[in-house]
């Protein structure tokens, strides 16, 4: 019999030393009646097959445990993912975690036909956490199922959500308040943190046991828990995405010879254009770009509603384009001030870190202004931005949400 079979044959519900051996006693039983071996042989062969199955046994259950921590190669792992969470920012934001304030831990597993599947929970420093999926079988880092930031990561009551995980297939993943435990299509999952994750499936229901061993919830997956109720509003007349009622305008344009490639500067050679357009119910499309956006990109940028006299409005916004670097196609990005003023306001500034400061564009009530590579530096970077009226008084004030 081939050996590699018996292995294979070896299943998740024989983690365990004493299931392993007795698996492993029972089928090289039945091979040995099946090739009348000699005893010899047999008996080193039970033995060198009993202690690989012992061995994979352990390792299958001691080095995921459900509500322990994840092993040390996957933590440093996640550690370095939850760094590069945020690098889309280009200045770190306060309050964003740049690391993990803990160990990652094993928050629930599931068996599939691809291999187990694990939900891992990383708590962020600041706090919040994040919530990984994590087969092993992944290409790069494990990808991450959601964050919260500053507050726990789980609602206030049973709520469930379908995703579909590379490498293991379309999963349903949830959270059970007080749940200890969970049974769905007939096998039984540990859910030490309330966390579940199980194999998607049909007209199955999901039960969940607590730690006094009754039922805290029943539900058949597909529906949640039953709606909160909320007061019914009047249902918005007009598109989703307001679209452009008349043709766009450029009113900037700025020369570009350095951005961001990753972590890298690189040089380039590119104009900044900031372009506007009317939109529906007198809201404007206000939108930056260096390569021209497509119709449904602008789309997404035509919300800018109209504001009162002195009010002021601006977003840290990266624009991204591809560029060629070193003869290849790459992927580089700058950081704009973008926003809007009220009619009162004719000027604005953005004061430094530093104590310095510098003019900002303002044309057709669009605020602008592109942050140049020395401003990215800690204790330099943009930290307000102040607008006064034709008399020089300063009206309004926006605070950035950039580290200092």
């Amino acid at each position: 019999m081939d050996e590699l079979a018996l292995l294979k044959d070896f299943r998740l519900e024989d983690a365990a030393t004493d299931g392993a051996r007795e698996h492993a006693r029972a089928a090289l039983q039945t091979a040995m009646n099946r090739r009348r071996l000699p005893r010899r042989y047999a008996i080193a062969l039970a033995f060198v097959t009993a202690a690989l199955l012992a061995a994979g046994a352990y390792a299958i259950v001691h080095e995921f445990v459900v509500g322990a921590t994840a092993p040390k190669a996957v933590n440093a792992e996640l550690k370095l993912e939850v760094g590069n969470l945020f690098d889309s920012e280009l200045i770190p934001w306060r309050g964003h975690p740049r690391n993990t304030a803990g160990p990652t831990r094993v928050a629930a597993a599931a068996d599939t036909p691809q291999g187990p599947v694990y939900l891992l929970m990383t708590p962020l420093r600041g706090g919040g956490e994040c919530l990984f999926f994590y087969t092993g079988r992944e290409d790069g880092p494990p990808p991450p199922g959601s964050c919260s930031v500053g507050k726990p990561l789980q609602p206030g009551r049973f709520s469930y959500f379908t995703q579909n995980i590379t490498a293991a297939g379309a999963m349903v993943i949830g959270f059970a308040p007080g749940a200890i435990r969970v049974r769905y299509a007939g096998s039984s999952y540990e859910t030490p943190l309330g966390w579940f994750i199980v194999p998607s499936r049909t007209n199955e229901i999901l039960t969940a046991y607590g730690a006094h061993g009754g039922v805290v919830a029943r539900v058949p997956l597909g529906q949640s828990s039953p709606p909160v109720a909320v007061p019914r509003s009047k249902p918005l007349r007009g598109p989703v995405f307001p679209e452009p009622t008349g043709p766009s305008r450029i009113i900037v344009s700025a020369q570009i010879d350095s951005a961001r490639s990753g972590s890298t500067w690189v040089g380039v050679d590119g104009r900044l254009r900031v372009a506007v357009a009317p939109a529906w119910k007198r809201r404007r499309c206000i939108y930056a770009y260096v390569t021209r956006p497509s119709a449904n990109d602008v789309d997404h940028q035509c919300s800018w509603p109209g504001l009162r006299a002195r009010q002021l409005q601006v977003f840290p916004t990266p624009v991204g384009w591809t560029s060629i670097v070193d003869s290849r196609r790459t992927w580089v990005t700058v950081l704009v001030l973008l926003g809007q003023v009220g009619a009162d306001i004719v000027r604005a500034d953005v004061r430094f870190s530093d104590g310095s400061t510098a003019l900002m564009t303002v044309r057709d009530r669009v605020l602008f202004y592109y942050v140049p590579r020395k401003h990215f530096r800690a204790g330099h970077r943009p930290a307000e931005v102040v607008a006064r009226d034709a008399n020089g008084q300063i009206v309004a004030r926006k605070r950035l949400p950039f580290i200092r």
